[in-house]
């Protein structure tokens, strides 16, 4: 995978991702749903699946876009997990 221009390092990356699907994740369940977010293992999961996807395949759209669009695979993820 290449690195965006602003981004130096594979880790750096994974920190920009995390800090954008942490934000997102508050965005999400209490802006947009207006309900309490789900527990903090839910968070920790739908950032690794943001990650992961986020290498997979890039986004060409924005990333709060991107990873706002991620939460109906995420559900369909669990769901699939049993």
């Amino acid at each position: 995978m290449e690195l965006p221009e602003n981004i130096t390092s594979h880790k750096e990356l994974n920190r920009e991702i995390q800090d954008i699907a942490d934000d997102m994740w508050a965005r999400i369940f209490a802006l947009s749903l207006g309900v309490p977010c789900p527990n903090e293992r839910a968070k920790a999961l739908f950032i690794n699946f943001v990650i992961k996807n986020y290498k997979k395949d890039t986004p060409d759209q924005s990333n709060d876009d991107y990873v706002y669009g991620l939460l109906p695979e995420f559900i369909n993820y669990l769901v699939d997990r049993g």
